[in-house]
């Protein structure tokens, strides 16, 4: 009976970290090539920047949803691992949507802040995959202990 809880939490930790911590990753990186390569040939032409910007800004958004989407879907995990996972996404998003201002804007005041939106949302993803994480190991210590 043991040996069948823990290989329950087991699994539902791997599908976790599988299905939507490696595919936020994926689409985080997605996001920052598009803004890498999305850089030069927009300079000096504000109808050129507004276009890119929307260009990246749009896939970066959508890449967040379809992250969000899929910690929703993930057949595993309780409502506060969904909750954590659609949040990384999102505050993710957040982070790649103020990388995206701090490429393309030029107003001082929405750059700043920019800059601390993404300071800010860091240290939220922080603090939601430590209380993720020790949840999961809370989870796999008690399903240890069952007998």
């Amino acid at each position: 009976m043991v040996i069948r809880s823990w290989r329950r939490v087991l699994a539902v930790i791997i599908v976790f970290v599988v299905a939507v911590g490696f595919r936020r990753s994926t689409t985080h990186e997605r996001c920052q090539q598009l803004l890498v390569g999305n850089s030069s040939e927009s300079e000096g032409n504000q109808s050129a920047q507004r276009a890119a910007f929307v260009y990246v800004a749009s896939a970066c958004m959508a890449m967040m949803h379809e992250a969000m989407h899929a910690a929703l879907a993930a057949p595993d995990g309780g409502p506060d691992a969904v909750f954590g996972a659609a949040m990384i996404a999102h505050h993710q998003g957040a982070i790649d949507m103020a990388q995206t201002e701090l490429r393309y804007g030029h107003d001082q005041q929405l750059r700043r802040l920019a800059q601390e939106i993404i300071i800010m949302q860091e240290q939220e993803i922080r603090v939601m995959r430590r209380a993720t994480s020790q949840r999961a190991s809370s989870r796999t210590a008690h399903a240890l202990q069952e007998p």
